[in-house]
């Protein structure tokens, strides 16, 4: 055999052996997440599980919030591929991003211990830096199919400004002065202002994304059952 095609041979089946094992540490972490809560579950105890050492899973995590940050994304990614997967009449990107944020934050706030995943300090701080590109691609996309007209700056400013109100919204919720109902209303309403929507817009897509939801069968999100 050539000496630089069995090369590339052991370079694809470790990137593959790379690869597994990043889904295996998610598969683990997902359980261990869902079973003991975010607080009690360690590096230590997925390595353990999985048979393999702490230092395996720093290879690709760092720390337990980026893998719940992974776990998050696999959710967002599932939300988007199911609505483009089964699109409603004249799709559009904020009536996507609708769809997608009605559901996930509708399961999030269904329970205490989704709550405490989803809304630690730790995870928002990461999603400022690491989340922020996703976000910042939503209002890219929105603003494209609105022929809207944002400045790199600006589209920087709505990623940081809605990861920011959320959080805020969600302590308003804890203290009671808000409700889940009205929390999931209010952040892709916040959506729809950020990407310059009229109001008569935001509202149209709005009331179709419920629509959706109602009626579809959305992906089960295991990690917040």
């Amino acid at each position: 055999m050539d000496i630089n095609n069995k090369s590339k041979k052991i370079r694809k089946r470790s990137k593959e052996g790379s690869l597994q094992l990043k889904q295996d540490i998610l598969s683990v972490a997902e359980r261990c997440f869902k079973a003991y809560g975010y607080e009690k579950t360690t590096l230590q105890m997925i390595a353990e599980e999985l048979h393999i050492t702490q230092g395996a899973i720093n290879y690709h995590y760092k720390n337990k919030y980026m893998v719940l940050y992974d776990l998050f994304e696999r959710l967002y990614d599932s939300q988007f591929e199911y609505v483009n997967a089964h699109p409603p009449d004249e799709l559009n990107a904020y009536l996507l991003v609708c769809i997608a944020y009605l559901h996930a934050f509708s399961e999030v706030m269904k329970r205490q211990r989704s709550w405490e995943l989803f809304f630690q300090k730790d995870q928002f701080n990461y999603w400022v830096s690491g989340k922020r590109k996703r976000i910042e691609e939503n209002y890219r996309n929105i603003t494209a199919d609105f022929h809207k007209s944002f400045t790199a700056d600006e589209l920087r400013a709505a990623a940081i400004t809605e990861v920011g109100a959320v959080m805020r919204l969600y302590e308003f919720f804890k203290k009671g002065d808000f409700t889940a109902e009205k929390f999931c209303y209010h952040v892709p309403y916040l959506v729809g202002v950020l990407s310059k929507l009229d109001e008569m817009t935001i509202q149209k897509d709005m009331a179709r994304a419920y629509e959706y939801v109602d009626s579809h069968d959305m992906p089960t999100i295991f990690l917040l059952e």
